[in-house]
């Protein structure tokens, strides 16, 4: 028997002796045991013994199997054993569908047992007198015998339940010890109950702060345990109810007294340290209380100790800068060479440094570890907070694992805004419509590193900061900021002061730069081109428009004058010619309208319209050309295109005027004097000419409503070329009488690009006029009037040559 059997089995039997039929199967009659109660939380073991006649052989393979009485059908085996009268194994047992299973493993057994034992943790079960079917199968069926005893465990309360040592090779000091003992109950009242469990102090120190009593039920599917009273300090005593529990550091006496207990179940739990090496302890568990009968139903259901023993784990952590401040360590987060204290269950503060990515990682010993980060180490970032993790913080360490903790700082942040505006009414406030989209915004705070941020559809901007004095600067520059504004709300850059878990704002309004356009509208009665007192013509409206499309109506005074505040830029400035002040008839003689006038920044610009009747007016026109046949007239085909003529009347305003295609001008002017001049310097002037018909600047008079022309002919300044083709004779390099070669082909090409084939005379000259310029002269030495076999000894061919004109 095992110490399980030794321990619980006690003298209830029920055997038969049988014979068994000459068969290869044996059904052995029926066992049948005595009623039972078994209850909840005992433990029943069933020995069936068994024997044979000499001269039955019992071989390998045989088996038999029994079925198990009553209720007591199943899974939680405790063990099943099967042995021989030598106590060695001889076979396997299983438990199947309510029966035992065997089948030897051994030849020539003679007699033996199986052990079957298990624990009931369920409701209370009764193994009652029902047949159970028992058979037994060998090869060479002879008398057998098969006992069964059941019993089962019931607990004497005066005797000592659980008593054992320590650990194989005793202990050592440091080692840490956890004790369980749990007292249960069937559901009956109890009264004096008192369960003691004394512990051997010797060479123990009980670990402060570690009992507990937990309180539970006996519903039937275990035990539901709630922490109900932890007891502290020396001699602790915690009442509930119906319980008092008390613990003698001292002695080492841990008693648990239970009055009017229904339905209950009770566990504590405490700590200890070895202090001093020893060999052997024991440790013991008695239950006293008033009579047997009762205390039969209050029982132990186990004592555990587990051994701790010097468990050592790693307690590890991150000090971390949250810049992003998301909650989480990232890369290049971590604050390095900041001292962390940790200080594990024996009170042993140790200091350990952050490395460069601010980890930490220490070996203590296992339990309860606090940390404490040391937030006025230099190495924390100055008027941080932390965000992640408690400082300081406990943390329960693992034997032969790694506890981890996570310490998160970050700068107290705020929120900086503002709006980027465009005062178009000039009151100082944004209002709807004003704002400036798209513009950056850069802000700087206490991190030195600039954020850029752009203006939303309404001209706003935010974004977080740290908390402190931020400086944001509105990018004047920016592409989508209007053209010559200047600030007129606000200071760029500005200062805030962002309160923590706040905000600051700001405002930043733009006005567009301004200037003055002005003019004066007159009727210039003695065509002076000037406004004279009196001249002026009131009440006429004149549209100034800013290259923006913004146009502003405003009208003549009395003295003909006007004058608008505007935009900087250009301006279009138009007088309505058709306004029902403006005299009927008129023709504008002084500048022009609509005009364009430049407004400087906080300048201005100045316009003039003047205007004469009908009556007053004639026009001058003209042909520039090119006599290219030199006739002195003007012929078709000869007219220069493009050419500017400057027209001044006596207004004394210039009227530049281009040429046609056919080279003629015209333009109304003022009757009388005018002078018209032709820009001979004009690109399209053609190069080297001289004016032949006319004169440059030329003066007309031009009758009121009449016409006076001019003509300006040009034509190309001429030169003559000539020479002598000879035959050297004498060879002296010169040209000698009666040397000269007739009738040879000279080809001369000047300016025009045109060739002129001259021939040269009986003496051998020839001459032709030519453009003024160069001119390249080329000989005919293939003419047939050229004597044969001659080379050139004098001048070169082709030549250049140039006469100048005349």
């Amino acid at each position: 028997m095992n110490s399980i059997k030794k321990l619980f089995i006690m003298s209830m039997f029920a055997g038969l002796a049988v014979t068994a039929q000459a068969s290869d199967v044996d059904v052995i009659d029926d066992i049948r045991v005595s009623p039972t109660v078994i209850n909840n939380y005992e433990t029943v073991a069933i020995e069936i013994d068994w024997s044979k006649p000499p001269g039955v052989t019992i071989n390998n393979g045989d088996t038999f199997r029994v079925g198990l009485p009553g209720q007591m059908q199943t899974n939680d085996v405790l063990g099943i054993e099967m042995l021989n009268a030598a106590n060695q194994k001889v076979g396997e047992c299983d438990l199947i569908a309510q029966k035992i299973f065997c089948t030897f493993t051994a030849n020539n057994v003679i007699n033996g047992s199986i052990l079957f034992t298990r624990s009931f943790y369920d409701a209370s079960v009764t193994a009652d007198n029902t047949p159970v079917e028992t058979i037994f199968e060998v090869n060479e069926a002879e008398y057998t015998r098969i006992n069964m005893t059941v019993s089962p465990a019931l607990i004497d309360p005066n005797e000592i339940l659980v008593k054992f040592g320590s650990p194989q090779g005793g202990s050592t000091i440091g080692e840490k010890f956890d004790w369980y003992v749990r007292a249960n109950c069937r559901g009956d009242t109890i009264n004096n109950f008192q369960l003691s469990d004394q512990l051997n102090v010797t060479g123990h120190s009980i670990i402060a702060n570690t009992i507990s009593i937990t309180e539970g039920t006996c519903d039937g599917s275990g035990f539901n345990w709630e922490r109900d009273l932890v007891l502290n300090g020396a001699v602790n005593t915690g009442t509930t109810q119906d319980y008092v529990a008390d613990w003698d550091i001292n002695t080492g006496e841990v008693t648990l007294t239970m009055n009017n207990a229904t339905d209950k179940a009770y566990e504590i739990i405490f700590s200890t340290e070895i202090t001093a090496d020893q060999a052997e302890w024991n440790n013991e568990v008695t239950l006293t209380g008033d009579g047997v009968d009762e205390l039969r139903e209050a029982k132990i259901e186990k004592q555990t100790i587990i051994i701790i023993g010097n468990q050592e784990g790693t307690v590890a952590g991150v000090v971390f800068l949250d810049a992003d401040n998301d909650g989480v360590a990232d890369a290049g987060e971590g604050i390095a060479n900041v001292d962390v204290v940790v200080t594990d269950s024996s009170g042993t503060p140790i200091t350990v440094t952050t490395d460069a990515d601010g980890n930490w990682s220490q070996v203590v010993g296992a339990g309860l570890v606090e940390v404490n980060v040391n937030t006025a180490d230099p190495d924390i970032p100055a008027g941080v907070v932390q965000s992640v993790g408690n400082n300081p913080t406990s943390i329960e360490v693992p034997g032969d694992d790694i506890a981890r903790t996570e310490d998160g700082f970050a700068y107290p942040m705020g929120t900086a805004s503002g709006v980027v505006f465009l005062d178009a009414n000039a009151n100082g406030v944004a209002d709807a419509g004003e704002g400036i989209a798209n513009i950056d915004v850069v802000v700087n705070d206490s991190s030195g590193t600039p954020i850029t941020v752009a203006t939303d559809g309404n001209g706003y901007w935010s974004t977080p900061v740290r908390a402190g004095n931020v400086v944001a600067t509105v990018d004047a520059s920016d592409p989508d900021m209007p053209a010559n504004v200047d600030q007129s709300v606000g200071d760029n850059p500005t200062t805030l002061t962002v309160p923590v878990n706040s905000s600051a704002e700001t405002s930043d309004g733009f006005v567009y730069q301004m200037g003055t356009a002005s003019g004066v509208v007159f009727l210039d009665a003695n065509t002076n081109g000037v406004a004279d007192a009196g001249e002026g013509i009131a009440n006429v409206d004149v549209v100034v428009t800013h290259i923006s499309g913004t146009a502003i109506t405003v009208s003549t005074d009395a003295n003909g004058n006007w004058s608008t505040p505007v935009r900087v830029g250009d301006v279009n400035v138009a007088v309505d010619i058709a306004d029902p002040d403006m005299p009927l008839g008129v023709t504008q003689s002084v500048g022009d309208n609509p005009s364009t006038l430049t407004v400087p920044v906080g300048g201005s610009a100045t316009t003039t319209d003047g205007f004469v009747a009908a009556t007053q007016m004639g026009a001058a026109s003209g042909i520039v050309f090119l006599d290219a046949n030199g006739n002195g007239s003007f012929d078709s085909g000869e007219g220069i295109a493009n050419i500017d003529v400057v027209v001044v009347d006596s207004s004394n305003t210039p009227i530049t005027l281009v040429t046609d295609g056919n080279g003629h001008w015209s333009t109304p002017v003022r009757a009388g004097g005018v002078v018209a001049t032709v820009d001979t310097t004009d690109a399209d002037m053609p190069a080297g000419v001289e004016q032949t018909v006319g004169d440059n600047p030329s003066t007309l008079t031009v009758p009121v409503n009449g016409l006076a022309e001019t003509s300006d002919g040009f034509v190309y300044q001429m030169g003559t070329v000539s020479g002598i083709v000879f035959l050297d004779a004498n060879g002296n390099g010169g040209f000698d009488p009666g040397e000269g070669i007739a009738d040879i082909d000279v080809l001369v090409t000047d300016r025009s690009g045109t060739p002129m084939t001259v021939v040269t005379d009986s003496n051998g000259n020839w001459s032709t006029s030519v453009r003024a310029g160069d001119v390249n002269i080329v000989v005919d030495t293939t003419d047939p009037n050229m004597p044969a076999g001659v080379v050139q000894s004098v001048g070169e061919n082709p030549s250049a040559d140039y006469r100048s004109h005349g």
